[in-house]
């Protein structure tokens, strides 16, 4: 059914006012696709996603599964797809606007690991507390601040596990962003039954890409 379904989008064109069935979502037009009356009523409501990367079939790679008891637009837009109105931090940015704005540095040898001290400092301060403390306790001998900054960073580089924002931002930039686009995945589920939906998503996926010999989703 997954197959079927993948086939079905890949072999239409995206989304778009003039192609109000496409269904694949650049991501750039979750903005406008939230207030179209074609994907709104789905955009509003709970229910599951799929990040994708290429068009046409043959070429298509599922990146990244996703479900969310909240409304979908709200999920895509707090986790990768900066809203209209949004001004975030650069440590606190969205998955998709990170891999477009340094699409450069993750494409280098380094990837996320490229990015600034500070700003390694303040996302793993943000949004992975148990790495952060793991860093500081890495410095805890050092004698001086300057010795202990650069002990921190340079754990949180070599030893920290990185956030979805980070190897999605580098995973999306190395394949092309521009080619980056997600998809609503209709289940019949009700709301309250659809706990843990997606972790068999991600098997039924997982399995897709490897007898395609795509690399494993970016789910963890």
């Amino acid at each position: 059914m997954f197959d079927e379904g993948l086939r079905e989008a890949a072999n239409t064109d995206y989304w778009s006012e003039i192609n109000p069935t496409g269904q694949r979502i650049h991501w750039k037009s979750l903005n406008v696709a939230s207030n179209h009356p074609s994907k709104k009523a789905h955009l509003d409501a709970s229910g599951c996603y799929l990040f994708g990367w290429g068009s046409v079939y043959e070429n298509v790679i599922p990146r990244y599964v996703g479900e969310t008891g909240r409304s979908l637009k709200e999920r895509l837009r707090e986790k990768y797809i900066r809203g209209p109105r949004a001004n975030p931090k650069p440590w606190q940015e969205r998955t998709c606007n990170l891999a477009e704005e340094h699409e450069g540095r993750l494409t280098g040898p380094m990837g996320w690991k490229a990015f600034p001290d500070d700003f390694l400092l303040e996302h793993f301060g943000e949004y992975k507390h148990e790495q952060i403390s793991k860093a500081f306790s890495a410095a805890i001998s050092c004698k001086s601040d300057d010795e202990r900054y650069e002990t921190v960073v340079g754990y949180l580089r070599q030893c920290a596990n990185a956030t979805m924002q980070l190897r999605g931002s580098e995973d999306f930039a190395r394949r092309g962003i521009d080619q980056i686009w997600f998809a609503l995945i209709p289940t019949s589920c009700k709301k309250e039954d659809r706990l843990g939906l997606e972790d068999v998503l991600t098997k039924v996926m997982n399995q897709w890409n490897r007898r395609n010999g795509h690399a494993k989703l970016l789910n963890r």
